[in-house]
């Protein structure tokens, strides 16, 4: 991934400063016939200013140049790893995972008893839950689950983005109570990709029965 983007990113910079002053030669040339004098913007004669000290203290400038960009490289360090923060939105998921043989009506009963239990919580505003699949794609960062009997998905907005993290750790410890065969999974909104479970196993094999109790 590394290698494609510092390729793509050389390329666009051969592309801007070769093609893209030849065709602006090409294409943009000026009327000969035409006498009129362009009164020049005051920012355009600032940034004549600073281009002609530039070029006269080039060596300097490049200097200058180097240096911030050795900077910027040392100070990457500093730069926090989660490259997607979460989103500010004050929405978050809870998935449930019931056992694979589970029909969606006993996940539906389920359901229905964990979105109760959270509605009385203040904090909470509403609860959306959907049976045997994930919500649909109201957003480009999230990932609906595929169709699945025993899997359903609670959507909860609360009042105040801050209470998030609280609030959904409180709820992790006690819905696990109310149905004892299921797993949760916390999962926050994020403004980009890489959401979901931190760690994925995929177990395949001709016998159906040694596959669910290794599910």
């Amino acid at each position: 991934m590394f290698a494609v983007v510092m390729i793509s990113l050389l390329l666009s910079w051969v592309l801007a400063i070769t093609l893209v002053p030849l065709l602006g030669a090409y294409l943009y040339r000026p009327d000969e016939a035409s006498s009129q004098i362009v009164e020049r913007s005051l920012f355009y004669r600032m940034f004549l200013s600073v281009l002609h000290v530039c070029l006269r203290l080039r060596w300097i400038t490049i200097t200058v140049l180097f240096a911030i960009t050795l900077v910027a490289y040392a100070s990457f360090g500093y730069v926090k790893q989660g490259f997607f923060p979460p989103s500010n939105a004050p929405i978050f998921f809870i998935h449930y995972w019931g056992p694979q043989d589970q029909d969606n009506r006993q996940t539906d009963k389920q359901l229905h008893n964990v979105e109760q239990y959270i509605m009385t919580n203040p904090l909470v505003e509403s609860v959306t839950s959907y049976v045997g699949r994930g919500a649909d794609r109201f957003t480009l960062t999230y990932a609906p689950q595929a169709r699945n009997e025993s899997y359903g998905l609670l959507l909860i907005r609360v009042a105040d983005k801050d209470d998030i993290e609280a609030l959904s750790q409180a709820l992790m410890a006690e819905i696990g109570l109310l149905d004892l065969n299921a797993e949760f999974y916390l999962e926050r909104m994020q403004f980009g990709p890489g959401g979901g479970a931190k760690l994925a196993a995929r177990f395949s094999g001709p016998d159906a029965s040694v596959l669910r109790d290794l599910a």
